[in-house]
């Protein structure tokens, strides 16, 4: 996934949170600790039915909510 990133350049990274959680933690951190991607924005989407929001800061710069 880093290397994808990478060859795309990307200015914003949306990653869905939506049914795997646990899943994007890992991932977001190593986009995060790439060098060339450090400073590219990036956001977790999830359902609406999630009674809170997962603890995904950092290194996710914000979490949107799908509406229900």
């Amino acid at each position: 996934m880093v290397g994808v990133t990478r060859e795309q350049k990307p200015c914003l990274v949306m990653v869905n949170a939506t049914s795997r959680v646990a899943e994007v933690l890992p991932v977001a951190q190593m986009l995060r600790a790439d060098l060339a991607l450090s400073d590219v924005a990036m956001v977790a989407v999830l359902d609406a039915r999630f009674g809170r929001t997962p603890d995904l800061m950092p290194p996710v710069d914000a979490i949107l909510a799908k509406p229900g």
